[in-house]
């Protein structure tokens, strides 16, 4: 045939075709993944500063755009992470001198521990320091002054030291991508990416308007640094447009601390790893911060990090302690006590779950009988195969981190616990709550009942024969999870994960009602929360938590989610923690604001005892339940209501799941 009169499409047609044609599919697919794809994960409610000071959160797992595989390991800019102390390292009040550090984990600590990061040989040099990195508001730190500002309050510093990296303002993160499985739709995102985004990305890197917002953010740091008397520090770090920046100098308005330092100048030549700065650059950076901070240093014995002209503040004060109970009022907490079972709904007594014991100890059980308290929920984080803070039974200590335990460490490591509170049984320091006829014989006899119990179920590690063998050793409370999503459903915490309860969580909630195991959702978000609800027979409890309509946080719950759980006869658990609950009496504003949403008979309360970094004042770490009651009295709540409080409504509810 005659090529002028054939009509079939030309080879380039076809070949259009063929990409548009592709480009649909990868559309529809596009769409798939981001509607059903069960590797979805939002970036948008991370790194929004509208949801949470700190953007992304401790142990968040994230899957950049284009071709990145899911990181290693966690991207931890805030408080608890990789090179961050946890919270319960840092003190309230301190007599050292207190440096905030900001900066992204390349500037501050990725991949390196606490000790070798820019903070800890900072410390290491002058050990009258204590610095602690606040991270940046997630990866583009465009809100950093917002973040500062935030934060600030939290560590009252005597010195605020910002190391500014390039990536500071760089538009690295796509805000609002979600992580997919598909490696062809990432190859697609890739391409886009290299042709069309990154040109675009280095041309506002390179503008005028980049440098005026950066300008713009250090102006208001600095202006809320004199309002509130905090010199400041910035050190460059891979900064390009350096010159665009304010020459360095030593101000008086800085409280005699030179504002601007070139970092870059003393890393030359230092190698690096995976692009981050090493353990020998922190070092080398650290020195010549100190530097910076106090002067020249000839003697390296001499060396320090505070200013000269800075002298250790006086001690903090002691603690408050609890509440002195009047003999009176403990006579009427005692007489209440006797119709009702008091219960600590969620604790950890001599942290018997991290630490290496081989009990809980008489002068815990102790404290819990002197309080007129009968059972103890004694709970095993069993997620902390995962996390790691723990000590192994050589006394070793597993840091805290991200792991991934061998099958079967989970559940060896919750086993062990479980042991450990046998041995108190055994040795006759504590009864085993293993019925409820048992808690009450114990009580009439003066003895404290321990309910084991688990803090997040990773311990089954997806296999409903764990459950069993765990209910055998004397389990009787599981809460579903804890601060990670595990098999049966997901946290209310960062990072978060959207779903509900998983296949195998459903299946582990018929079994917990059959077996008559109480189920506790804290911790869980709120389709988990609301599937169990669905699909639980038996009444459940959130053991420990706060109310968002009392202080909004992360780990509280709202009107609707309290409505719904006392609707299928549940309990809502207020715990006294002190980062939330600053006193006792803030404490009852929250039982009684539960109460008034959820009624006198679905609130109960629970300690977190020994898993808090902070008590509520006038509970503190003594552990005083009976200032709870005596303020309830005081306030004019009736007997009855005080023993529903304390520990009746929980042991109600353990009647009718146990069937007792």
């Amino acid at each position: 045939m005659n090529a002028a009169t054939d009509k079939r499409p030309s080879r380039w047609l076809r070949l259009a075709f063929v990409v548009l044609f592709s480009a649909l599919l990868l559309g529809l697919a596009e769409v798939g993944l981001r509607l059903f794809g069960p590797n979805l994960e939002t970036i948008r409610h991370l790194v929004d500063l509208r949801v949470a000071p700190y953007g992304l959160k401790p142990n968040t797992e994230i899957t950049f755009t284009g071709l990145h595989q899911p990181l290693p390991r966690p991207v931890t800019w805030a408080i608890n992470g990789q090179g961050i102390r946890a919270d319960d390292d840092i003190a309230a009040q301190s007599d050292k001198f207190r440096i905030a550090t900001y900066g992204d984990s390349e500037a501050f600590g990725w991949g390196v521990d606490v000790a070798d990061s820019l903070q800890g040989r900072m410390e290491a040099i002058d050990p009258s320091i204590e610095a602690i990195n606040f991270g940046v508001p997630g990866y583009n730190a465009t809100n950093i002054a917002d973040h500062i500002e935030r934060t600030v309050s939290e560590f009252n510093p005597d010195l605020i030291v910002y190391l500014v990296h390039k990536n500071d303002f760089d538009d690295a993160f796509r805000v609002g991508d979600a992580a997919v499985s598909s490696s062809l739709v990432r190859l697609a995102r890739f391409a886009y990416y290299r042709v069309f985004k990154q040109p675009r990305e280095k041309e506002l890197r390179d503008s005028p308007e980049r440098i005026a917002r950066f300008r713009a953010q250090i102006e208001r740091i600095e202006g809320f640094c004199r309002e509130r008397g905090i010199p400041l520090m910035l050190a460059y770090l891979k900064w390009e447009n350096r010159a665009a920046l304010p020459a360095d100098a030593a101000t008086a308005e800085n409280f005699g601390l030179p504002r601007h330092l070139n970092a870059d100048a003393v890393l030359d030549g230092i190698p690096k790893a995976d692009s981050h700065l090493t353990a020998a650059a922190y070092q080398k950076l650290a020195n010549y911060m100190c530097e910076a901070i106090s002067g020249p240093m000839p003697n390296p014995e001499d060396r320090r990090c505070a200013p000269p002209s800075w002298q250790p503040r006086e001690a903090a004060a002691p603690a408050p302690r609890p509440a002195e109970i009047p003999a009176r009022i403990d006579a009427e907490i005692a007489r209440i006590n006797s119709a009702y079972v008091f219960a600590d709904m969620h604790a950890h007594p001599s942290r018997f779950h991290r630490a290496n014991v081989e009990s809980i100890s008489p002068e815990e059980i102790e404290v819990y009988r002197s309080r007129h308290m009968n059972l103890v929920v004694a709970n095993i984080s069993s997620d902390m195969a995962y996390g790691g803070n723990y000590f192994k039974r050589d006394g070793s200590k597993v840091e805290k981190g991200q792991y991934k335990p061998a099958p079967g460490e989970p559940f060896a490591l919750t086993a062990d616990r479980l042991r450990r509170l046998q041995q108190t049984f055994d040795r006759g320091i504590a009864v085993h709550a293993d019925a409820p006829g048992t808690v009450e014989e114990a009580r009439r006899r003066g003895a404290v009942a321990v309910m084991p119990a688990l803090e997040g179920a990773d311990a089954l590690e997806g296999r409903i024969e764990n459950l069993h063998e765990l209910h055998r050793m004397g389990l009787r409370l599981i809460q579903l999870v804890h601060f990670r999503a595990n098999e049966l459903g997901h946290v209310q915490t960062y990072p978060y994960s959207p779903g509900g309860l998983t296949p195998f969580g459903a299946e582990v909630v018929r079994e917990a009602n059959r077996l008559g195991l109480v189920i506790d959702l804290a911790h869980c978000n709120t389709e988990t929360i609301m599937d169990v609800l669905e699909l639980s027979e038996d009444p459940v409890i959130f053991s420990h938590g706060g109310l968002k309509a009392m202080l909004d946080q992360d780990r509280a719950l709202t009107d609707d989610e309290v409505r719904a759980i006392a609707g299928r006869g549940g309990i809502v658990g207020i715990w006294p923690h002190g980062k939330y609950v600053p006193d006792v009496s803030a404490m009852v504003d929250f039982l009684e604001h539960a109460i008034k949403v959820a009624g006198i008979d679905h609130v109960g309360i629970a300690s977190d005892l020994r898993g808090m970094s902070a008590y509520a004042e006038g509970f503190g770490r003594e552990a005083e339940f009976r200032a709870i009651a005596m303020e309830l009295l005081e306030r004019g709540h009736d007997d009855d209501a005080v023993g529903k409080i304390m520990g009746g409504n929980f042991f109600r509810l353990w009647q009718t799941v146990a069937g007792d």
